[in-house]
């Protein structure tokens, strides 16, 4: 597979990246330069008229980082936390029901009542995100994320204030 990426890269007039860091990466290892375009996010998100209480989390996987969110989660017990996405794996999924402050709503196909209910959004991602989508999805509504230091999250955030460099739940906590 990454011969074919690299052939098809090396023999194309142009290649588009979606973020710097993913550029970096195609810098690093197939020694061309990409254009960067962000991904088309819709601004009529912007409606954010309601400041919940939640902590949310999008996709309950681990690459995605929910182990340490049910981490934060058993410690931080008097607050409520709401996860969303794709089905859950069943030791997930055992997990987020012994836990009396999570809640797991699925799928949901219009995220702007999940922002809306939100405090703010938790991102702890252990794999090297392109682009943090949902970072920018929920500043749209004026909904901060907390996000972790890996791949195009900090470029997405914006702000190192809301960037973990640790894949502790404690830091995310003391964050």
């Amino acid at each position: 597979k990454k011969r074919v990426l690299c052939f098809i890269c090396e023999h194309s007039d142009l290649v588009l990246a979606d973020s710097e860091f993913t550029a970096g990466q195609y810098r690093k290892t197939m020694d061309i330069d990409p254009i960067v375009v962000y991904d088309f996010i819709s601004d009529s998100m912007q409606n954010n008229t309601l400041y919940g209480e939640k902590i949310v989390h999008v996709t309950p996987t681990r690459a995605k980082g929910i182990n340490v969110t049910l981490d934060i989660a058993e410690r931080m017990s008097e607050r409520e936390f709401m996860i969303v996405g794709s089905s859950p794996s069943k030791e997930v999924e055992s997990r987020i029901h012994t836990l009396s402050n999570v809640t797991y709503n699925g799928y949901v196909e219009t995220m702007s009542r999940v922002y809306n209910e939100a405090k703010f959004v938790i991102v702890p991602s252990k794999w090297n995100e392109p682009f943090g989508r949902v970072v920018v999805e929920a500043g749209l509504h004026k909904t901060p994320a907390l996000c972790s230091a890996n791949g195009g999250l900090p470029e997405s955030v914006g702000y190192s204030e809301f960037v973990v460099n640790s894949n502790n739940p404690e830091g995310y906590i003391q964050q």
